[in-house]
């Protein structure tokens, strides 16, 4: 389990699907996106904290750092939506502090925002992934047949 999609994924449980390509043309459907993609992030924090998966979880926040002016540009107008959109911040990050941050001195400027969850995707699948005692979880196999009724002892 966990080795699809999500072993592959990036890991950021994200708290909005605006991601800064222009002025929002829909501020109510980009708000209702964000409110469903906040409530989202907060259930799937939830259901990790109360069954303590063991998934590196982490509210650090996430970057977003562009290189050069085309990006910079793009980086005002996705910390205008966010601002637009009522998200806590987001921080500015500045040039001299994008190095401590990211490890390069390529990035031009940089935007951290606050609620957005980190974790191992993969190993969230895995140990969410508790069967119960009458199912045998096989990977890569196609389901051949499939029993219903009461469990047998």
């Amino acid at each position: 389990m966990g080795f699809g999609t999500s072993g592959r994924n990036s890991g950021f449980a994200l708290d909005s699907f605006f991601h800064g390509m222009g002025p929002l043309n829909n501020p109510e459907l980009s708000a209702a996106h964000a409110r469903l993609c906040t409530g989202g992030l907060n259930i799937l924090r939830k259901l990790v904290k109360e069954n303590e998966i063991e998934c590196g979880w982490h509210d650090w926040g996430n970057c977003m750092c562009p290189a050069g002016a085309e990006g910079d540009r793009a980086l005002r107008d996705l910390s205008g939506g966010y601002k637009s959109l009522g998200f806590p911040g987001p921080k500015e990050l500045k040039l001299r502090k994008g190095p401590a941050v990211t490890g390069s001195t390529f990035y031009t400027a940089g935007l951290k925002v606050e609620a957005t969850g980190l974790m191992n995707p993969a190993a969230m699948c895995r140990d969410w992934v508790r069967p119960p005692s009458n199912v045998i979880l096989y990977e890569n196999t196609p389901v051949h047949r499939r029993e219903t009724g009461q469990p047998r002892g």
